[in-house]
C-alpha cells in the first residue's frame, strides 16, 4: 500500500490495552462521521484530535493523515460551531453520501460500489454481513452492511475486544488476528478510492480534510496491528 508507515518496534510497544482503546475511539468517531451529517457533538470531538500523536507510538503518522488532521485544525479554528457551517456540512454529506448525481457526487460509500460489480448488495456485502454474524452483530436493519460506517464500527468493536481481552496474550493475539484479517480483506481495499472521490467533489474543505485522516488511518492501524502481531 502506496504511504504505508513502518511497523512498531519492540521498544515502542506501549501499554497493549490502552493502546486498543485509543485505536476503539479513533473508529467510533470515524464511524460517526461518515454515518450521518457533522454536528456539533462531534465537531467538539474532533478538536481533540490534534493529539493523536501522542497516543500512537513508533513511527509518525502517514503523510496523509498529518495533513487532514492540519487542515481539519484550521477549518475548527475558522469556523467553530456555527449553526451556518453545520448546515452547509449537512447539505454537503447528503450530496457526497447519499447524492445520486454520477456528475455531482462519488459512488456511494459501500465495499460492493467499489468491488466486484459496481452496485449495491454485491458478493463483498454477504462477506462482510458473515463477519459480523460470526461474532453476533447485526449491523443495521435500513443499511447494507458493507457501508463504511459500518465497517469502521465493526473495527471499534474488535478493537474494544482486544483490549478487555490481554489479560490473557493468546486472546489478545486472536483479536489482532481478526482486525488484520479484516483491514486487509475488506477495509483497505476500497476505503483509499472512495477517499480519493470524497476530495474530487467536496467543496467545504471538511470532508476532504476527514478523507485524508481515514485513508491515513488505514495505512496507520495496519502497521500497528502488523507491528504488535510481530511481538
Amino acid at each position: 500500500m502506496a504511504g504505508e508507515v513502518k511497523a512498531l518496534p519492540k521498544e515502542a510497544v506501549p501499554d497493549r490495552s490502552a493502546l486498543a482503546e485509543s485505536r476503539a475511539r479513533i473508529y467510533r468517531t470515524l464511524s460517526i462521521a461518515y454515518a450521518r451529517p457533522a454536528d456539533e457533538q462531534l465537531l467538539k470531538m474532533l478538536r481533540f484530535w490534534g493529539a493523536l500523536e501522542t497516543e500512537i507510538p513508533g513511527a509518525a503518522l502517514p503523510a496523509t493523515m498529518k495533513r487532514g488532521l492540519k487542515r481539519l485544525t484550521v477549518w475548527l479554528e475558522k469556523h467553530g460551531f456555527q449553526s451556518a457551517q453545520i448546515t452547509a456540512l449537512d447539505v454537503e454529506f447528503t450530496r457526497i453520501f447519499r447524492g445520486l448525481s454520477r456528475t455531482n457526487s462519488p459512488p456511494p460509500p459501500y465495499e460492493s460500489v467499489y468491488g466486484e460489480t459496481g452496485l449495491i448488495f454485491g458478493p463483498s456485502t454477504d462477506l462482510v454481513l458473515q463477519e459480523y454474524r460470526r461474532f453476533q452483530l447485526k449491523g443495521q436493519a435500513n443499511e447494507p452492511p458493507d457501508h463504511i460506517s459500518l465497517e469502521l464500527d465493526f473495527m471499534r468493536f474488535l478493537c474494544e475486544q482486544e483490549s478487555q481481552a490481554w489479560g490473557e496474550e493468546e486472546e489478545g493475539r486472536g483479536w489482532l488476528k481478526d482486525e488484520f484479517s479484516f483491514l486487509e480483506e475488506h477495509m483497505a481495499g476500497w476505503i483509499p478510492t472512495l477517499c480519493e472521490n470524497i476530495r474530487k467533489f467536496d467543496t467545504t474543505g471538511f470532508y476532504s480534510a476527514l478523507s485524508e485522516v481515514t485513508e491515513g488511518w488505514i495505512i496507520c492501524d495496519r502497521a500497528i496491528i502488523r507491528g504488535l502481531m510481530d511481538h
